[in-house]
């Protein structure tokens, strides 16, 4: 009997940014020990690039200088962190940002997309003008946590 496996295809996207939405965190080891492995889904209805996925790594050291904690606060829309926050994954679960993506090519001329940055979500349409206090940057808050969420 014949085995047969289907060939794996990727499809490439091109340097740019994106609106995407985080589909999933996990805790993966890698080369570098553990980190953090991003899932990302591209959300650009009526374009050739919805609903692709993307996958980025990040070390799983949660601290102002970690790119852990960059990706984390464009998450949360660039809001500062609070500095008694405990990074935690449900949080941004189904955040939305902008990816950005850059191609690359190994050493034996294979093209890929990377992601190179998370970047907050622009809002649509944002006049100075009418910017209230209430817009100006304020820190982000854990969303409240009901005793129904709590596994135990």
């Amino acid at each position: 009997m014949a085995i047969r496996i289907e060939q794996t295809k990727f499809d490439q996207v091109p340097t740019g940014a994106y609106p995407a939405v985080i589909a999933d965190l996990e805790m993966v080891t890698g080369q570098y020990g553990e980190q953090i492995q991003w899932q990302l889904k591209i959300e650009q209805p009526g374009t050739d690039w919805d609903g692709i996925p993307l996958s980025a790594w990040t070390s799983a050291k949660f601290s102002p200088k970690s790119k852990l904690y960059a990706w984390t606060r464009a998450a949360f829309d660039g809001k500062d962190i609070p500095t008694d926050y405990t990074w935690n994954s449900e949080h941004l679960m189904g955040k939305r940002v902008m990816v950005v993506v850059v191609e690359k090519i190994k050493p034996d001329g294979t093209e890929f997309s990377k992601v190179e940055d998370l970047r907050p979500m622009k809002p649509l349409v944002a006049a100075p003008a009418q910017q209230t206090a209430a817009a100006v940057q304020q820190p982000w808050a854990p969303p409240p946590v009901e005793p129904d969420d709590f596994p135990f």
